[in-house]
């Protein structure tokens, strides 16, 4: 999915939220009101009436929702997404003298690759690898001399 085009529209657009929510509820507090004083039919008809336009609005609504939801959101093939990993590292360091150590370190030792997907997990769309690095050596630390 192109993200910075959709973020970009998104922000563009001024922010009537509010404005949007309180004229909804107006308005349906208002149909309602005026559908009760000028019903012609027997209380229960207009309950019923009432009840089936309120799920066939809200059916309309669920269906504009998931169909807008589904324009923003893109395809499958579009979304991207990691492989599970497992990293393993290691050091070690030991003291000789105040102000001297020694340190071994293992960085990947799992030696996995980094994978991702476009999609579905068939179609790999990177795949890096990273093979398993040792490091050793002394280390000298001059604040500890002064100590």
């Amino acid at each position: 999915m192109k993200y910075g085009k959709l973020i970009s529209k998104l922000t563009k657009r001024s922010n009537n939220n509010g404005y949007v929510a309180v004229a909804l509820v107006a308005g349906l507090a208002a149909g309602a009101l005026l559908s009760i004083l000028f019903a012609p039919e027997s209380g229960e008809d207009t309950r019923r009436v009432i009840r089936d336009k309120a799920k066939g609005l809200g059916d309309n609504a669920k269906d504009k929702f998931n169909a807008l939801r589904n324009k923003l959101s893109g395809n499958d093939f579009e979304d991207r997404f990691y492989d599970k990993q497992l990293f393993l590292d290691a050091n070690a360091s030991f003291a000789i003298f105040k102000y001297l150590r020694v340190f071994a370190e293992a960085n990947n030792i799992t030696n996995q690759p980094l994978r991702y997907y476009q999609g579905i997990s068939s179609r790999t769309m990177q795949m890096e690898y990273y093979q398993l690095r040792l490091n050793a050596g002394f280390k000298f630390d001059n604040r500890s001399a002064q100590i």
